[in-house]
């Protein structure tokens, strides 16, 4: 028999993951139920893009678009009847937007309940850590507002890719030569046994 449905108040995590410019990127898809039909979009998150380019004429190929996301500061209601809400809490990928959703979740006990704004800042400092170490830099979208209009701001500045400290030594270069020709060396016969 189905449990029934919990109400939870959650608040979406836009730092559970960057994208690969840096970007906050968390967003947490809507439960799917068996009944479900096509894609139920995502809580407190809204895709946003660009216009695809205009490829040239006869040029084939997927043209050029951008997307970020936005996301709300608004807590929303979600019904969590399979249990999908309380491990997407547990795993950071939403927020509890008040006391009473964080104890169901997490236990009576637990004292951890922070603010929206405190859990926010723990998150950014959390993604941009992760990002430093496979980037060794700062994510250049850290500290772009996710609940603004994405494409309102101006976009901070590309990174330079890294210049190496001093040439290559000319013995380490590979040889230039216009065309190598290898000959195919006659292969030793096996002896039959």
């Amino acid at each position: 028999m189905p449990r029934s449905a919990i109400d939870f108040m959650v608040l979406p995590n836009p730092y559970h993951t960057l994208d690969h410019d840096g970007r906050p990127a968390g967003v947490c898809p809507k439960e799917r139920t068996p009944t479900t039909v096509g894609h139920q979009g995502r809580v407190g998150a809204e895709l946003h893009a660009t216009r695809p380019e205009k490829l040239p004429d006869g040029h084939q190929g997927t043209p050029a678009q951008e997307t970020r996301w936005q996301f709300s500061k608004e807590p929303l209601q979600v019904k969590d009847q399979h249990g999908y809400y309380r491990q997407a809490l547990r795993d950071g990928a939403l927020f509890a937007a008040d006391q009473h959703t964080h104890k169901m979740v997490f236990g009576a006990g637990d004292q951890t309940y922070r603010s929206y704004a405190d859990a926010l800042a723990s998150a950014k400092a959390r993604a941009n850590a992760d990002w430093r170490a496979a980037h060794n830099e700062d994510s250049p979208y850290i500290d772009v507002d996710p609940f603004a209009d994405p494409f309102a701001s101006p976009a901070p500045q590309a990174r330079q890719p890294a210049q190496p400290a001093s040439p290559v030594p000319e013995q380490l270069m590979p040889a230039q030569h216009p065309q190598q020709v290898y000959e195919a060396k006659p292969q030793p016969k096996k002896e039959a046994k």
